[in-house]
């Protein structure tokens, strides 16, 4: 499928959620198949989807302006999850769908707190970098799920601010089978398991 063509399919089914206009690049055939060829966001920034020959993302921006929590906000955006795999699927056929959530927490001594909490080496002020990847697989309904959690010392941009803290994320995925397709209920299984992991018992123990 085209891919200019199917994030208009899925914009349209989404109830143009992106009501911006796109950015379609005009890349040579040759490229590989996870670059982007169609970049858009919604005009308040808080939605953008892209389109690569062999991928589409949906790219969710949480805005903390309120008291509502990180599960709170997520349930929030459920129908619009929904909708967006629900359109995907009607356009293409799918072998792999993923969910990753991403949480910064800001934090001054960002290298010293990812070793006090995650590892037994003591640290010392040589140390000026400090990451962590895990990747546990689980199986349900004999497919095999990815669950890959990453921390990490980061810097982030904040405006002209820039803003040292602590990266968590959590990225659960199923492994592809040689032709086969997913379906809606291996992706609710996915975004259901994403969820869980915005939990406040599920924060607490990552930061």
């Amino acid at each position: 499928s085209r891919p200019d063509l199917l994030f208009s399919e899925v914009n349209s089914q989404m109830n143009g959620i992106i009501d911006s206009i796109p950015t379609i690049l005009d890349l040579p055939s040759e490229i590989p198949a996870e670059i982007p060829i169609v970049q858009s966001r919604s005009a308040d920034g808080h939605v953008s989807i892209n389109v690569a020959k062999g991928r589409i993302d949906l790219i969710i921006n949480f805005v903390y302006e309120n008291e509502l929590s990180p599960m709170q906000l997520l349930e929030s955006c459920k129908g619009t999850l929904q909708s967006f795999y629900k359109s995907v699927l009607n356009g293409i056929v799918a072998n792999r769908a993923g969910f990753v959530l991403t949480l910064f927490d800001p934090q001054k001594d960002n290298v010293k707190s990812v070793f006090d909490k995650y590892f037994v080496e003591k640290y010392t002020s040589k140390c000026v970098e400090s990451s962590m990847r895990i990747n546990k697989q689980n199986m349900k309904k004999s497919v095999v799920y990815n669950n890959i959690y990453s921390v990490e010392s980061a810097t982030i941009n904040v405006g002209t601010e820039s803003v040292s803290g602590v990266l968590f994320q959590y990225d659960i995925n199923n492994v592809p089978e040689h032709e086969k397709k997913i379906n809606e209920e291996i992706i609710s299984y996915i975004i259901s398991q994403g969820m869980l992991h915005l939990s406040p018992d599920s924060i607490k123990e990552m930061i």
